[in-house]
């Protein structure tokens, strides 16, 4: 009965989730076990380099020691000039970059996520004297 059904495997943690998210400050970070396996045992970049289509939506990082682009310690890096490119695309910030390395071609791909804004919390009113029965 089960030979045309397709078994689910369990979701990946958010942690385990290979990632790079770009915030309104032009702040690049790498997320998930992508810092790891990016950032060496000191917690230092060598040197990496970024590559991105002409459309912005699809990423590959690669290890390159001649480059002297690298990510802090925390996997953090300051690049205006990507974050004007995807807001001159229109895209929505904070963008997400979600994807997994990639033995044959030696780099992490990852691909743009539409991502929606984050939900303004609803204001609460504040109970007052006024509203307390005494």
């Amino acid at each position: 009965m089960r030979e045309n059904m397709i078994k689910l495997k369990a979701p990946k943690r958010q942690y385990e989730v290979e990632r790079v998210t770009i915030s309104s400050e032009g702040q690049l970070a790498l997320k998930g076990t992508l810092k790891k396996i990016l950032l060496d045992e000191n917690k230092k970049t060598t040197g990496i380099s970024i590559y991105v289509s002409e459309d912005l939506r699809e990423m590959e990082i690669e290890k390159d020691e001649s480059s002297e682009m690298q990510f802090s310690k925390s996997g953090h890096m300051k690049h205006i000039k990507f974050l004007s490119m995807l807001e001159e695309m229109k895209y929505k910030i904070p963008a997400e970059y979600l994807g997994e390395w990639n033995e044959e071609r030696g780099c992490w791909v990852g691909h743009l996520q539409e991502v929606t804004e984050a939900p303004k919390p609803k204001k609460r009113r504040r109970k007052t004297n006024e509203n307390v029965a005494v």
